[in-house]
């Protein structure tokens, strides 16, 4: 091979020392490239770690005015005991904006399971912090169940907290209660009290309760009697001259107390819900002339038909929500009401729809009696309820529904939209649930405070 080369291309010794001059001054280059690489590599690292670190300050949520941040808190804090806790300790912009908001402290709630320290820690918090905003108070349990077994000056027990939290009479605002802390409060003045929930069975604790002098809420507007329908032989309105209630939450008696209470605030109702239990009445009817009445809620709660037909006669020109619900269907009940302008329906029966001409909401409880009744007649006759929008099932713990059973029903109802014209939907709810009605409320503060996680 040697042989073969030729020897004018043999490098002189000028030219090889000019290539590795060459090659040296590459390999610099190189190396500087690298170098360069490298450097540009940390750079761009570094950029990315702070562009990390930045992203959450460029949040949508960090550009939003103060007044709408603060509207959002508000929220929150009516669907989470703890929420204005943890929101504090998000960060130093949130805490300070919670910390200024005193109404996202004004709900305090005492329940079972928390231990003494952290109870009375979050209550005296929450009762520091919610100055100067009214409260809403919920004490979902009694005394029986404190654990400090009757002991006097428990510290951090849920008697001693209860009783902290009633001595700001003058802050509250909503108040939701046992029956058993009624004697706290029978001779107190809460100046500015708007809602009263009263919850609870029979036991009174070592005493039934002396009668309630409703002239000690001189704002009441809305009252819940959802404890015992013994609750009715004690609420006394005979020092008000006119009460002003909108919102009744009444369970029957057998003694028609429950029929007393609504009639001395029909004149103001704006919604009535009867809790109705006729097993043992002896009266067979009632009538009741509710001139503002615009929702009407009856649940029947009949273990067993009475002997005789109850009838419940009730006067509301204005009426635009009715429900009826029966759950085990044994009630005799006939209801006389004005039902031209109802544009919701709530039952668990069938019904008939001419009744309601302006209907656009119908719920059913039931499934297929009243569904098929309903379907039945809107194809007898296409005039009826020509507004009605939205046909709802929800599932119940008496009704249990497959899905594909609802199919028939959703074709018959396309049919009856392409003949008519109509945009009837049909909701079918497999999970169940409880159906909520939204009433109207002056602001956020009323409307959430009795929110869902203090039923």
């Amino acid at each position: 091979m040697w042989g073969l080369m030729n020897v004018d291309n043999i490098p002189s010794a000028k030219e090889r020392r000019k290539h590795k001059e060459t090659i040296s001054r590459l390999e610099n280059e190189r190396a500087a490239t690298a170098l360069l690489l490298e450097q540009t590599q940390l750079r761009i690292k570094k950029l990315d770690e702070e562009l990390e670190q930045r992203r959450a300050l460029a949040a949508p949520i960090r550009i939003l005015p103060p007044d709408i941040l603060s509207h959002i808190f508000l929220i929150c804090c009516g669907q989470e005991r703890w929420a204005p806790l943890v929101l504090a300790a998000v960060c130093r912009r949130w805490k300070k904006m919670i910390l200024s908001t005193p109404l996202a402290w004004s709900r305090i709630f005492l329940c079972a399971g928390e231990g003494r320290i952290t109870r009375s820690a979050c209550i005296a918090t929450f009762l520091r912090r919610s100055k100067p905003a009214l409260l809403h108070v919920g004490i979902r349990r009694g005394p029986r169940y404190c654990d400090c077994r009757g002991k006097t000056n428990a510290l951090g027990c849920a008697c001693s907290n209860a009783k902290l939290m009633l001595k700001n009479i003058d802050r509250i605002r909503c108040l939701r209660m046992a029956n058993e802390w009624m004697g706290t409060i029978q001779t107190s003045n809460f100046p500015n009290l708007e809602r009263l929930r009263i919850t609870g069975g029979a036991n009174w604790g070592d005493s039934p309760p002396l009668p309630l002098d409703m002239a000690l809420f001189p704002r009441l507007r809305h009252l819940s009697l959802e404890g015992s329908a013994e609750l009715n032989k004690v609420i006394d309105f005979s020092r008000v001259q006119v009460p002003q209630l909108r919102y009744l939450v009444v369970k029957t008696d057998n003694e028609s107390h429950w029929h007393r209470l609504i009639q001395l605030t029909s004149n103001t109702l704006h919604t009535l819900n009867i809790i109705s239990d006729f097993t043992y009445s002896v009266e067979r009817s009632s009538v009741l002339d509710c001139p503002e009445l615009e929702c009407l809620l009856i649940t029947d709660d009949t273990e067993r038909s009475p002997e005789w037909r109850i009838v419940i006669e009730i006067v509301a020109p204005r009426l635009i929500f009715y429900s009826f619900l029966s759950y085990h269907g044994d009630l005799k009940l006939i209801s006389r009401i004005d039902l031209e302008n109802v544009v919701h329906l709530r039952t668990s029966d069938t019904t008939p729809l001419r009744q309601y001409p302006r209907l656009r909401i119908l719920q059913l409880y039931d499934f297929p009696g009243p569904v098929l009744s309903v379907l039945d007649q809107l194809e007898e006759d296409y005039s009826l309820c020509s507004e009605l929008q939205v046909i709802e099932f929800r599932q119940n713990i008496l009704t249990t529904v497959d899905g594909h059973e609802a199919d028939p029903v959703r074709s018959r109802i396309a049919d009856h939209n392409m003949l008519t014209g109509s945009c009837i939907e049909f909701i079918f709810k497999e999970d169940g649930g409880k159906w909520e009605y939204v009433h109207s409320t002056d602001d956020i503060t009323v409307s959430t405070c009795h929110s869902s996680f203090i039923h």
